[in-house]
């Protein structure tokens, strides 16, 4: 009885599904609480639009708050950043309805995105039936060709899963443009998703 190593390798190109879009308000001001009323007054301006959009509250997270200075030769001026996270299912329409919100309420305000897969576990428990699946078919065909049968599995090993990395897109709102366009009929970003098997397998 002999053994037989074989790699069985499933490889997938998916849409991301899930989005995740990070606003950070800005204000400037002599004191330290003007500039904090400043970026109260757009975020809450913001969330007004947003859940009246129909984005539901849970979907919206509070992210840092930090207040600092500046010095503009001998003036000092007070600043003060609120950010705020959407995390919600992928609509590309409807993220740039959103960014349209930044540019009409003309908000100081930076925007990012992030997107990621909403269930990636489900998406790699199938990856890993299917590098089995790879790894027996090779393991057929060698020992087939070598006129020799499989008999069992001596050891099994996957590899580890990695972090998925999401796809990072920086925008800045003061140059979204407004919905209707193209853009709103573009397809969700590709990643490509990859799972591995190692077989030992006792053949004879």
């Amino acid at each position: 009885m002999g053994k037989l190593s074989v790699r069985g390798v499933a490889k997938r190109d998916v849409a991301y599904d899930g989005v995740e879009m990070r606003f950070a308000f800005h204000g400037s001001a002599g004191t330290t609480g003007e500039a904090l009323r400043t970026v109260t007054e757009q975020s809450e301006a913001f969330l007004e639009k947003l859940t009246a959009m129909g984005v539901k509250m849970e979907e919206i997270h509070c992210g840092e708050l930090g207040t600092g200075h500046r010095m503009t030769g001998e003036t000092v001026r007070m600043q003060a950043t609120r950010e705020i996270t959407v995390r919600m299912k992928l609509e590309l329409a409807f993220v740039n309805r959103v960014l349209d919100l930044i540019r009409e309420q003309e908000a100081q305000a930076d925007v990012s995105c992030d997107y990621f897969l909403t269930d990636p576990k489900a998406l790699h428990d199938e990856l890993l039936k299917e590098a089995w699946e790879d790894a027996r078919r090779q393991a057929l065909f060698i020992t087939q060709a070598t006129g020799q049968r499989l008999v069992g599995v001596d050891s099994v090993q996957c590899a580890q899963n990695r972090e998925f990395p999401a796809l990072f897109c920086e925008q800045n709102a003061r140059f979204a443009k407004s919905g209707g366009s193209l853009l709103d009929e573009l397809s969700a970003p590709l990643t490509t998703e990859e799972e591995s098997i190692d077989v030992v397998w006792l053949i004879e």
